[in-house]
């Protein structure tokens, strides 16, 4: 199913309602892309139950596959990317008064490490 910009808009303003008690205009860059992965979930989701309905109904063959991504920045970028759904998230976060570049920049850290240059993690995340 393929996702427009009003409805993810929607559903980005949907759950900045319930998991931060704020609207568009209140919420930090933080709780905008803690918003945006809850509904790439969402939408990952959805297309998870759909595939597994197809792949029981046809019999397919399954492969499975875990990936632990520590950048989430990028791990937002680009599952958006391979959902099919990033130009219509730029334009939802965009048209809320956010920038994209700003949701998912490189390097922004899941675990709420400190990008510190004086950490060892901080050169590491940096070679990648």
């Amino acid at each position: 199913m393929p996702y427009t910009t009003k409805q993810l808009q929607e559903a980005l303003i949907a759950k900045l309602m319930l998991n931060f008690g704020k609207t568009p205009e209140e919420a930090t860059e933080q709780e905008m892309m803690k918003a945006s992965a809850l509904v790439l979930r969402d939408v990952m989701a959805i297309r998870g139950v759909e595939t597994n309905k197809e792949t029981r109904l046809e019999q397919k063959k399954q492969v499975h596959y875990l990936s632990l991504e520590f950048l989430m920045g990028r791990s937002l970028m680009k599952n958006a990317y391979n959902l099919g759904v990033l130009p219509q998230l730029r334009q939802a976060l965009e048209g809320l008064g956010f920038q994209a570049a700003n949701i998912f920049p490189p390097g922004r850290l899941l675990s709420g490490l400190h990008d510190h240059p004086g950490d060892p993690r901080h050169r590491l995340l940096h070679l990648l």
